[in-house]
């Protein structure tokens, strides 16, 4: 699959970059990582394009902001713990990133004496540093002539061109590289790969486009065929598989709860909840509750309560049982807390979820 370069005539191209450019200078969002002080500084477009990976730039923003404050400069995030690193991301989702985030500077630092590697080729590198965000650093930070295709701008490309492809496809993404790095300015890569994105999230967008706005509606198929509402082809909808999930709440004599930390290598890794963990048949629970504390364990059999929580791939649906042991578990990743010191602890959303059934329910020891 190969796009055409848009627009099609070569001596159209400046003009192309030129209302592209300058709608960007007018319009673009007011966002703290296009602040000057981190515009250019690579490590805090490394820290920004990861935390804006599946996630919303209204939640990143006051993310980004204690964080740069936390650790201003990849030395000092890569002298972080783990623990303070997942503490600081607890509510932004998607955990593997914090922990890939924290390696890669430590990498950073260790391999590169603090400074980023500058080409596209050699951020790949870095931990959690895929194609997409390669390319977005070496774009935005270094200036290198790509473009970085996320959904926002493969949807730009495919109305350009008026492909009925879908987009989420790598076909079409590295159809779309081919098509628009042509067309960036060797000058101003940087705020040209940025202002595709911006016309993406802000006008182009996937429901209701307002082409009366867009600065390079003139280039657009899609739009001189009145077929924006149909290009690109929708995406089929997933199924989402529901999994039942065994949480226990259990309480020794002082009101303290028993919480476990994560494998570091798994779904919510390193995070701190009740020990929980995914039970396809219930027949099974007695048993996984027993690895779950690593000790003897009395199990109630109805649940005090549920929660649903859904990731991408995923929904879990958590069932909150109370729960006995026979003798103080004995293990690293076990720990007593009382509930009132919970937040010293680096929890999910789901762990927080949680917490909140119990406490609404009035169950003790939350109640």
């Amino acid at each position: 699959m190969r796009g055409a370069v848009i627009p099609a005539d070569p001596q159209e191209a400046p003009a192309f970059q030129q209302a592209l450019l300058d709608w960007f200078e007018a319009h673009a969002r007011d966002l703290p990582w296009r602040e000057p002080r981190f515009r250019k500084d690579p490590y805090a477009v490394l820290v920004s394009e990861i935390m804006l990976q599946q996630t919303r730039v209204e939640t990143v923003i006051p993310y980004f902001l204690s964080w740069m404050e936390t650790w201003p400069v990849v030395h000092a995030l890569s002298c972080a713990s783990e623990e303070e690193v997942l503490s600081a991301w607890q509510g932004l989702g998607y955990y593997n990133r914090a922990r890939r985030l924290h390696r890669a500077a430590k990498q950073v630092v260790e391999e590169h004496e603090g400074r980023l590697p500058t080409t596209t080729s050699t951020l790949q590198d870095l931990p959690g540093v895929g194609p997409y965000t390669a390319r977005a650093i070496a774009a935005l930070a270094f200036g290198e002539r790509v473009v970085a295709v996320d959904g926002n701008v493969a949807r730009v490309w495919a109305r350009l061109s008026c492909s009925e492809v879908d987009i989420t496809r790598s076909q079409a993404k590295r159809a779309a590289r081919e098509a628009l790095e042509p067309l960036a300015p060797a000058d101003d890569a940087g705020v040209f790969a940025e202002a595709l994105i911006e016309l993406g999230a802000r006008v182009c967008t996937p429901a209701g486009p307002s082409c009366d706005a867009c600065p390079v509606a003139t280039w657009c198929e899609a739009h001189g065929a009145g077929k924006v509402d149909e290009v690109p082809a929708p995406r089929e909808a997933r199924e989402i598989p529901t999994v039942p999930v065994l949480a226990l709440l259990v309480q020794d004599g002082e009101g303290r709860v028993l919480v476990r930390r994560r494998p570091s290598d798994g779904l919510l890794g390193g995070l701190w909840g009740l020990p929980m963990a995914e039970v396809p048949e219930a027949g099974r629970r007695a048993t996984r509750a027993r690895s779950l504390v690593e000790a003897p364990v009395d199990l109630d059999e109805a649940p005090v309560g549920e929660v649903v929580h859904t990731f991408t791939h995923k929904r879990w649906q958590v069932h909150v049982h109370r729960a006995w042991v026979e003798r103080t578990p004995d293990a690293p990743s076990l720990t007593w807390q009382a509930p009132e010191d919970l937040d010293a602890l680096a929890r999910s959303t789901l762990d927080r979820k949680v917490e909140r059934l119990l406490t609404q329910a009035e169950v003790a020891p939350f109640g």
